[in-house]
């Protein structure tokens, strides 16, 4: 995460071994189209204040709040600046601004042009984006559903058009969670 962000203090780190990743089965390195992966661990977590898990938008109106210019938050423990040779200790957030497709287009690099339906671009103010090491990392929105205050996973970090973190000309590339909810829903159901 570039710099500037928000920190906040939250349980302390667990590990839990991986059972099964199951990559989607159309990933494609060269465009990184399809860049959505699931896990299941080996045991279950015990949830608290701080580790809970994120809503899914099972909402069939979630494109109306993608809005160009809408904000959302990502989180990462990646590099809080371009030089940083390792990643944050603490989990860091910042918020980011939805670009249009077209503003993205022209912006990344040809090779993975055009950007996707199922990808969305956003970035932050100057230094206050997403960095390396903060891929597979959440962009979410909050909502109240019945009186509680809940976040939604939106995108995946998957990759950032710029050499140095936090450019404010340049996006971060996201995976759109809600364009795989059909493929994510099937595999979870396929793997238990």
């Amino acid at each position: 995460m570039a710099d500037g962000q928000t920190e906040a203090c939250a349980d302390p780190a667990i590990d839990v071994p991986v059972d099964i990743i199951t990559p989607h089965e159309n990933y494609s390195n060269q465009t990184l189209e399809n860049d959505i992966a699931l896990i299941r661990l080996k045991r279950k977590v015990t949830f608290s204040e701080f580790i809970q898990p994120i809503c899914l938008p099972f909402k069939k109106d979630i494109k109306d709040e993608l809005q160009v210019n809408g904000k959302l938050t990502v989180s990462g423990w990646g590099k809080t600046n371009s030089g940083n040779v390792a990643g944050s200790s603490i989990l860091q957030y910042t918020e980011v601004q939805i670009w249009d497709q077209g503003r993205c287009n022209a912006s990344v690099p040809p090779r993975i042009r055009p950007v996707r339906e199922s990808q969305l671009c956003a970035n932050g103010v100057r230094k206050q984006d997403a960095c390396k090491g903060d891929s597979g990392g959440p962009l979410f929105n909050s909502t109240i559903i019945v009186n509680e205050f809940r976040y939604y996973q939106v995108g995946v970090v998957s990759f950032s058009s710029a050499q140095i973190c936090g450019n404010a000309e340049l996006p971060t590339i996201y995976t759109r969670v809600e364009y795989f909810m059909k493929w994510i829903v099937t595999n979870v159901v396929q793997n238990n």
